[in-house]
Order: structure tokens, then C-alpha cells, then sequence
């Protein structure tokens, strides 16, 4: 069998991530927004079912009114604030957890203008990518701290800033770590664009939500 990044830590990751609660989506027949990477139709059913007095054209709007913040020059603050408000329309349903859907898509292109990057895992809360996770062997020390030095160059790239805006960015190093959890992920204090931040995943706490619904 032929070791590879993918055979020995993205492939376990995405195990792990699966029996942590989130389901594995296929890029191929997905569709979502490319300028924010937000998958309109899991957005649309999540946010329907945590505020059902919501109409179509209520769904419509709020995913139009929060592709702004992503822009924001303020570290990621007004997007982590809409995230997390518990009144009013919620974006992430903090009281009943079931309410909210977890994906895992792998190599996910962002792109802005000629520039791109593609991170091998993210993570979709409610149609939202809020955490991508770049994978590297154990043993490749050199990579580790090169993919980190990426991360940091790309953190300061203006045409980033919708992609990198107030998201979880650890990378995995071994298939021994613990990835980060739905509910890790969406309580998270740490969201800040620009930061430049790289974790191994052991450094996430290691809860184990359940997820209801795909």
C-alpha cells in the first residue's frame, strides 16, 4: 500500500469528521455561490428550519445581506457577530444543535479574480464554509511549516478576505489528532480574518455532537 497525505491523514480526517456528525458532499453535483463558496440551497433549508416564520423571499435577502460582511475590514468582527446573535433571525441554532447541518467538501476552490487556493478539507455549517484544514504526512516537518507560511501569505491577501473571514484554519499532521467538532467550530472565540492562525487539530477540544439532519 502506498502511504500518501491523503491515505494516512486526509482520508482518516474525513472518517473522523463523519463520525463527528458531519456528512461528506461531492463537489460534483453541488452548486454554490463562487465569490463567498456558500451553498445556497443547504444555507436556504438550514435557515428555514431554524426560523420557520421565514419565507422565500426572507431567505433570499438574509443570504444577500451577509455576503457584505465578509468583506469588512474589521478582522471578521461583524461577520462572528451576525453568526452568533441568538435573537432575531439566527444563522446557527445554539439552543437546539439538531437544528443545524454539517457538511465535509474536499478541495474547494477559492478564487478572486487570477488568484486562488484550493484548502483539502472544509467544513460547511449551514451551508457556510467556516473552517478548512490543510492536511500534511507526520513526518513532514518541512511541509507543516511551509503550508503555514502559505496560510499566513494568503491571510494578507485582500482577495482572500471573503474566504478567510472569521474561519477555523488548523491543520492536520497525523491521523492520531482530534478534528474539530461542529460544536467546537460554530462556539469558537478565536475567528479572525487575517490572523494567519495555523493549529494542529489536537490542540481543538474533543466533543462529540450529534447532527440530525445531512
Amino acid at each position: 500500500m502506498i502511504f500518501s497525505e491523503d491515505s494516512r491523514v486526509k482520508i482518516p480526517c474525513i472518517l473522523h469528521l463523519v463520525r463527528l456528525g458531519y456528512r461528506y458532499l461531492s463537489l460534483k453535483d453541488a452548486t454554490w455561490d463562487e465569490e463567498t463558496n456558500i451553498f445556497p440551497a443547504l444555507f436556504s433549508e438550514a435557515i428555514a428550519r431554524i426560523n420557520p416564520e421565514l419565507g422565500t423571499g426572507d431567505l433570499t435577502r438574509l443570504l444577500a445581506d451577509v455576503k457584505p460582511l465578509l468583506d469588512n475590514e474589521d478582522l471578521g468582527k461583524a461577520f462572528f457577530d451576525r453568526l452568533t446573535e441568538r435573537s432575531g433571525i439566527r444563522l446557527i441554532d445554539f439552543e437546539n444543535f439538531d437544528n443545524n447541518s454539517f457538511h465535509i467538501v474536499t478541495e474547494l476552490t477559492c478564487k478572486n479574480g487570477d488568484d486562488e487556493f484550493r484548502p483539502d478539507i472544509a467544513l460547511l455549517i449551514n451551508g457556510m464554509p467556516l473552517a478548512f484544514i490543510e492536511v500534511k504526512k507526520p513526518s513532514n516537518r518541512e511541509g507543516v511549516l511551509a503550508e503555514r507560511n502559505r496560510i499566513i501569505t494568503r491571510s494578507r491577501n485582500p482577495k482572500f478576505r471573503r474566504f478567510i473571514t472569521g474561519k477555523a484554519r488548523p491543520t492536520a499532521r497525523s491521523t492520531n489528532t482530534t478534528c474539530p467538532s461542529p460544536t467546537t467550530i460554530a462556539r469558537s472565540s478565536n475567528w479572525r480574518r487575517c490572523s494567519g492562525l495555523s493549529l494542529p487539530i489536537s490542540t481543538w477540544p474533543n466533543s462529540r455532537p450529534r447532527a440530525a439532519y445531512p
